[in-house]
């Protein structure tokens, strides 16, 4: 349609291309994890300890770590813990931190949707929208972030709760009109 400028042209490509990524749910066609490392929150919490005792002067020794735990990248290579806390800190490489059964608990700030698991487990603990009037079933919810991504919020299981699509919406415009967003996304008429 070269009756429409460039820039439009480019702002229908968008639009599209967000109606076909909506249309597969957010799934992308293979597995990628990129940098991850993953650590069991026992090691983590005292690596973390460490690093502070450390900083403060303290004996870093008296936080002893588990016997048992599980700190590497996601093929397997080992990495120290104290590595992968600076690196979660950082925000330059994520971080998997799963609990004794190897379930995920936060997946650093690079995961901005809640999948797999944490999915999983909002909708095994919250059975409805977290809207109190609302009965839609948590399977048919969006997970949804108390404390929003885009203000810090991290993607784990203690920050989720299921929403529906019109409470999500309806919360997402209440923020925009108390903060004075205003939406800059138009879509031209066809």
């Amino acid at each position: 349609d070269l009756e429409r400028t460039p820039g439009q042209r480019r702002h229908d490509a968008l639009a599209a291309m967000a109606d076909a990524s909506r249309s597969h749910d957010g799934v992308a066609a293979e597995s990628s994890l990129g940098t991850t490392i993953v650590c069991d929150h026992a090691t983590y919490l005292v690596a973390l300890a460490r690093i502070l005792a450390a900083l403060r002067g303290d004996d870093p020794d008296r936080y002893r770590y588990p016997f048992e735990r599980r700190c590497e990248f996601a093929d397997g290579t080992p990495v120290t813990p104290e590595q992968a806390v600076w690196a979660s800190i950082a925000g330059w490489i994520a971080v998997l931190a799963v609990d004794e059964r190897g379930h995920p608990l936060n997946y650093s700030r690079r995961r901005r949707f809640f999948t797999g698991a944490q999915r999983d487990a909002a909708i095994v603990a919250f059975p409805t929208c977290d809207d109190p009037t609302c009965p839609i079933r948590s399977v048919h919810c969006q997970i949804d972030h108390l404390l929003e991504w885009i203000d810090g919020g991290p993607t784990d299981a203690a920050n989720g709760r299921p929403l529906c699509r019109g409470h999500n919406l309806w919360k997402e415009h209440q923020r925009a009109r108390n903060t004075g967003i205003r939406s800059r996304r138009r879509r031209t008429p066809p």
